[in-house]
């Protein structure tokens, strides 16, 4: 069984179930696992392969970890690939982003109104043999 982990975005839980000898071939690309954010407000900007590149027109969902599988809000990045969800309630989430030819990301975030502000920025990768695309989610604090 060919396993390829980048131990920073992938899970325990993940790595016993890649391990437990199931007959499946995991690998690197196939497991995606981000840390959940935890945010103020849910905004960033979104670029593609590189930081410096944003991208307009990427879409960007926002689902409750609740257990429905209905989108919450729907957008799409501007001209600078930036975003912002209003009134969005305390809770926990699932940021989806995508955009044609890049890897979708699923970014667990969690909305808190006591958090540091701070915004995500998210890089949308393309290489099919790197986790998650090569793509990443940083958070940066926001200056007050």
């Amino acid at each position: 069984m060919l396993i390829r982990l980048h131990l920073r975005r992938i899970s325990w839980l993940a790595l016993l179930f890649a391990l437990s000898g199931t007959g499946f071939r995991v690998d690197g690309q196939d497991i995606c696992v981000i840390s959940q954010k935890t945010v103020r407000r849910i905004s960033g900007v979104v670029s593609f392969i590189s930081e410096d590149a944003v991208t307009n027109r990427a879409n960007v969902k926002l689902r409750s970890r609740a257990g429905e599988q209905q989108d919450i809000f729907e957008t799409k990045t501007d001209a600078e690939g930036r975003f912002e969800i209003p009134r969005v309630p305390n809770g926990k989430y699932i940021l989806i982003v995508s955009r044609e030819n890049a890897v979708t990301l699923f970014i667990p975030v969690k909305l808190r109104t006591h958090a540091s502000p701070s915004k995500l920025v998210i890089t949308l990768g393309a290489t099919t043999d790197e986790v998650c695309g090569g793509g990443e989610v940083r958070l940066v604090k926001e200056r007050s």
